[in-house]
């Protein structure tokens, strides 16, 4: 006679026994927070971290220290739209929090689809190499808000992935202390944490990090408002001045190595020691080019080891074979050339022919071994992502970018037709000589898109075991004398040293050059209802 209150989420019965649900209205709004990708309370601490979208702010904080890309937005040091950015980041962190929970969940959410609602756990993790979709089901307008009571920990290699028509804007997660991604990992939302925010090592943020105190973005992470991170799009960026560049050091040994074309730096070390001889380039110091260079490194070392991988190899040992263009894994977890042994890449004619070479761990050439380039290779478009170090054999030749984590050894006599960057150190054992060739034809491995649709399938370490291993696609057509057709045009130096008889008994049976996409193992629904970003 008076009112009926109906409190959230509960259900009311008609007469006839039908139950209604009646669903809330939830406000959590990023207000002034929108132009930022990152806002921390007291400092932002960004190493080598590539913020591809948004701004970087600080409030009522003013520390924003680190080596940092900016490539579409400012730095807010407790400016007027910081100030208003952490006052909404308040009240959105308070209207996530006193949302009602509709779905109480354990902790891991490891290999889970999950659709709109407000999901609460004292904390949120995820496992190692672990997926979780966010299912929208065709509701652009679905939310989806996080509740943790205390953490949100990620591991190594895991992703998050929207599905199904949802938006960025609509993932909330809000945490009651601190939030830290995996290193290597793909992290979708808002996040808006009373205390910190740390992102892990050459890991993606597709969304916000909003802190209370300080966030850390450690290095070669990539933070962007919107969904433009494409897997696969390797670049230089401001690395093309250079032949040679250590986070570290630089140990050049007697005789004198000879760097034909480009510059050498080093960043953030200042370490460079030992004979050396530039022929038309500059020496850096963690100058302004160096530090831009590293940011590059990061990002290229990132895009190249999430490329999908297309072939995955059985085994290591790549002398011998012949490849087409495409994205290689090791099964094994290494790659290797044996000694006075020849890897041939065949272009096929086509000038943007790009190779992509990913190992969890080493790559290994013998002496006098080499790589030929065939039918209009372009050594500006061969990469190679290393999880370790790089070791290059006495009087060898080696063709490609070599982006690597740790080290990067060059053999005593050896040539490198290429790049040498190494997040460590680089040690060039003596009368070594580095080639730049020419700029690389860019070519993506996978296309950008607006917005996430389906389960990508990018991540290298995301493939099943029992991913059908390949070998060499093809096996290399020899001429009467031995001798690859056609010949090298560019390189004389990386004919082959072997004979004919140990080129043709190594090739296996041609496999096919395909394969079917890998996904991630989930709900048929959740597989077949969109397209990949």
């Amino acid at each position: 006679m008076s009112s009926v209150t109906i409190a959230s989420y509960s259900s009311a019965s008609t007469p006839k026994g039908t139950t209604v649900v009646v669903y809330p209205s939830l406000q959590v709004h990023l207000g002034a927070c929108k132009a930022f990708a990152i806002l921390a309370g007291s400092a932002a601490v960004l190493n080598l971290a590539i913020v591809h979208s948004g701004s970087v702010g600080s409030s009522p904080g003013t520390s924003i220290t680190g080596n940092y890309q900016l490539d579409a937005g400012t730095t807010e040091s407790a400016t007027a739209s910081a100030v208003q950015c952490a006052a909404d980041q308040n009240a959105a962190f308070s209207a996530a929090m006193s949302a009602v929970c509709t779905s109480p969940i354990a902790a891991d959410i490891s290999s889970k689809t999950l659709i709109p609602g407000v999901y609460c756990a004292g904390t949120f993790s995820m496992i190692a190499n672990s997926i979780l979709l966010l299912d929208a089901r065709g509701d652009v307008n679905g939310i989806w808000i996080f509740q943790a009571g205390s953490t949100v920990i990620t591991g190594v290699h895991s992703a998050m992935y929207l599905v199904n028509g949802g938006q960025l804007d609509n993932v909330w997660w809000a945490v009651g202390s601190s939030a830290t991604t995996g290193v290597s990992s793909i992290f979708v939302g808002n996040i808006v944490a009373s205390a910190s925010v740390t992102i892990g090592a050459r890991s993606v943020l597709q969304g916000r990090a909003l802190a209370d105190a300080a966030v850390t973005a450690n290095g070669g992470s990539w933070i962007g408002t919107g969904y433009t991170f494409v897997s696969g799009k390797i670049s230089l960026g401001s690395c093309l001045e250079f032949a040679v560049l250590a986070g570290d050091s630089i140990t050049f040994n007697s005789p004198t190595t000879t760097i034909s074309s480009g510059s050498i730096g080093v960043s953030p070390g200042t370490t460079i020691t030992g004979p050396y001889y530039l022929q038309n380039g500059n020496t850096y110091l963690n100058s302004a080019n160096a530090k831009a260079c590293a940011i590059s490194v990061n990002s290229a070392y990132n895009d190249a080891s999430v490329a999908t991988c297309q072939h995955n190899l059985a085994a290591s040992d790549l002398s011998g074979l012949t490849l087409l263009e495409g994205v290689y894994c090791s099964a094994p977890g290494t790659f290797s050339i044996a000694a006075s042994s020849v890897l041939y890449l065949d272009a096929r004619n086509v000038p943007s022919a790009q190779w992509v070479f990913q190992t969890d761990t080493t790559v290994i050439t013998g002496a006098s071994s080499s790589i030929a380039l065939i039918n209009g290779a372009n050594a500006a478009n061969i990469w190679w992502a290393v999880g370790t170090s790089a070791t290059i054999g006495t009087y060898s030749v080696f063709v490609g970018t070599l982006l690597t984590h740790v080290s990067v050894t060059l053999g005593y006599r050896s040539k490198i037709i290429g790049r040498t960057f190494a997040m460590s150190s680089v040690t060039l054992a003596g009368d070594v000589t580095v080639i730049v060739p020419p700029s690389p034809t860019v070519k993506p491995t996978s296309s950008p898109t607006s917005a996430l649709t389906a389960v990508p399938t990018t991540l290298k370490t995301y493939l099943p075991t029992s991913l059908p291993t390949l070998q060499p696609i093809f096996k290399p057509t020899v001429s009467p004398a031995g001798q690859p057709t056609p010949q090298p045009t560019t390189l004389s130096t990386v004919k082959p040293t072997v004979s004919p008889t140990a080129q043709q008994t190594v090739q296996p049976t041609p496999q096919p050059t395909t394969l079917s996409t890998v996904k991630p193992t989930v709900s048929p629904t959740a597989q077949q209802t969109g397209q990949p970003a």
